[in-house]
C-alpha cells in the first residue's frame, strides 16, 4: 500500500477526502478550488536550501512561479496558508 508521506494515510484515503471537499465546496456553490499538493515542512527546508529545490514551482491563484525565487516575505505567507 502507498502512504502519503505527510499524513501517513493511504492514498487512497488522501484522494477520497479530497474528493469529498471537492464534491463538497461545489454542491454549496463554490467555482473555484486551489488544492496544495506539498508541505509546509518542504516549503520550509526549500528556504533553507533554496539549491536542493530550484525546481518547485507552486501556484498561486492563477500565477505560477519558482518558490526560491519568491522574496521571503511571500514565501512565509504561502508557508502560513499550506
Amino acid at each position: 500500500m502507498t502512504t502519503d508521506i505527510c499524513s501517513g494515510k493511504s492514498i487512497t484515503s488522501v484522494l477520497n477526502s479530497a474528493a469529498h471537499i471537492a464534491h463538497d465546496r461545489f454542491a454549496k456553490g463554490g467555482f473555484h478550488l486551489q488544492v496544495n499538493v506539498t508541505s509546509a515542512e518542504l516549503l520550509r527546508h526549500a528556504q533553507q536550501c533554496p539549491e536542493e529545490h530550484e525546481d518547485l514551482l507552486i501556484r498561486i491563484s492563477g500565477y505560477s512561479d519558482y518558490f526560491t525565487r519568491l522574496d521571503t516575505q511571500l514565501q512565509d505567507a504561502l508557508i502560513a496558508r499550506t
